[in-house]
Parts: structure tokens; sequence; C-alpha cells
């Protein structure tokens, strides 16, 4: 009988152990998840034009809710990185949604040599830095069109709605034909925890306005992402992303509609 109380006794006492490291480990995970939950917008944007523009005007979407742009906003404080100090900026108002609009006297195009990476093997001696040839018009010599890429990041923002951010969070606007679709490329399901993900397709206006020869094509991208991120022993997150395209072809296009998707509720959620 006493054999059996003693053995009921440590295995209670065992079961408080566990119970207490458990405890301690969900308390310590719930800390680092706590302590490193960040969430940040991040707005791209890239325009390559084959030849030079001149009397620049467009008009670009912009994630905005309620009429308000927070990106748009840190554009004009100039808080973005890789905006030409020559281009002038300002906000919109279109279909009550803001737009960033740009204005430049030129657009020149920027070409380069095309550099093609060696292998270097252990024990060789690394090759001469290729030379970087530059150039404002294509060539045989200078092939590789290179875009001009800006953008903002807006980070310590609020958790963000990742799941269902239309309504909720700022989002790429106007929109217009919203459509819930199947995607092409779906995420696949994290390993831990549930992923809702969902694709959209939609069309939104881009204005454009220049003067440039008949044969001039102009492409513009515009991605933008929402994500909330922590490390509870490697990094995890969350997050929703847009992505805008649209190519112009000669002087003059004025107002386009883009190629636009979205996709919802990537990641893993706790």
């Amino acid at each position: 009988m006493n054999v059996k109380k003693t053995a009921i006794t440590i295995l209670g006492i065992l079961v408080i152990i566990l119970g207490l490291l458990f405890a301690g480990l969900y308390i310590q995970t719930e800390n680092m998840f706590r302590e490193s939950y960040s969430s940040d917008y991040r707005y791209h944007v890239t325009i390559s034009a084959e030849r030079s523009l001149d009397n620049v005007t467009l008009f670009l979407p912009l994630p905005s809710y309620g009429g308000v742009s927070s990106v748009g906003e840190a554009i004009l404080r100039e808080e973005g990185y890789g905006f030409p100090d020559d281009w002038e900026y300002s906000l919109i108002e279109v279909d009550g949604a803001g737009m960033l609009q740009i204005s430049a006297d030129r657009i020149v195009p920027t070409y380069r040599n095309l550099i093609t990476p060696i292998p270097i093997y252990p024990g060789e001696t690394p090759p001469p830095t290729p030379e970087i040839i530059t150039s404002t018009e294509y060539s045989e010599e200078t092939p590789v069109l290179i875009p001009i890429e800006c953008g903002v990041s807006i980070r310590d923002v609020d958790e963000i709605n990742t799941r269902d951010p239309l309504g909720s969070e700022p989002t790429l606007s106007p929109k217009r034909n919203l459509t819930l679709a199947d995607d092409p490329f779906p995420t696949p399901a994290p390993p831990v925890g549930v992923s809702a993900s969902s694709y959209y397709t939609f069309e939104s206006p881009v204005y454009a306005a220049y003067t440039c020869d008949p044969e001039t094509v102009v492409s513009i991208h515009i991605s933008y992402h929402g994500g909330n991120s922590w490390w509870v022993l490697g990094w995890s997150g969350n997050s929703f992303r847009e992505d805008v395209a649209i190519t112009l072809s000669g002087p003059d296009p004025g107002w386009q509609y883009g190629s636009g998707t979205l996709r919802t509720g990537e990641g893993r959620y706790r």
C-alpha cells in the first residue's frame, strides 16, 4: 500500500513539474511573440521607358482607406526612397480615392552593358570587376534597360487585417471589376497554423500624358504589401499583397486601366 501511495505521489509531482514547464514555455513564447510583433506597409513603383519622355504627367494608384493615403502623405514628406529630385509630387482625388500625381519635365532612360556572372572556383583568382557602361539609348553595347524604382515603407503601424483587408485597410485604389478568382500560383499552406488565402483580380486606372516617339513603350508596375511578423524560435508572419501592371505605347496615352491582382491571407495565423 505504501509503495502504491509513493508511486502516486511521485506521479503527481511529475505532473506538476511538467505542468510548470509547459506553463513557463507558454509564457516565454508569448513574451517572444509580443515583444517581436511588428506590422508594416510597403509601396513600390517601377517605371521603364524605352525612350525619352517630355512634359510628363502620371496619375498612379495609391493605397488609401476612407479617402486617406498615409503612403501618399509619406511621399509628400519626402520619406520615400528612389524618387528623382527633379520630379514633382502631389495627391489628387479620383472616384473618392487618392492617387499620386507625378510631374517631370523629362524622363530619360538609362541603358547599361550586359554583365554575365563568372563562377569562381576554390583556389582561383577572382576576375577584375567588370566595367559598367551606361547610355541613354539602346545599343548592342548597352542593351539592358534600367528601370526607375522608388517607393516608401511605413513601419510600426497597428496590427494589419491581412485576412480581409478590403474595407478595413488601405488598399490600392481606385478599383473596378473586383472579382474573386482561382489563384494561378496558390501559396502552399503553412506546416503549422491555419492559412485562409484568397485571390482577386481587378482593374485600376492609370493616367499618362507626355510627348515621345511613336514607337516608345512605357511599362509601369506598382506593388503594395501589408504584413505582420513576429519571432518565436524563428520568424513567422502573415500578409496581403497587391500588384498593378500596365504597358503604354506612343505619346499621350491618357486614361488606361492596368491589370491588378490581390492576394490576402498569406502566411501563418495563430
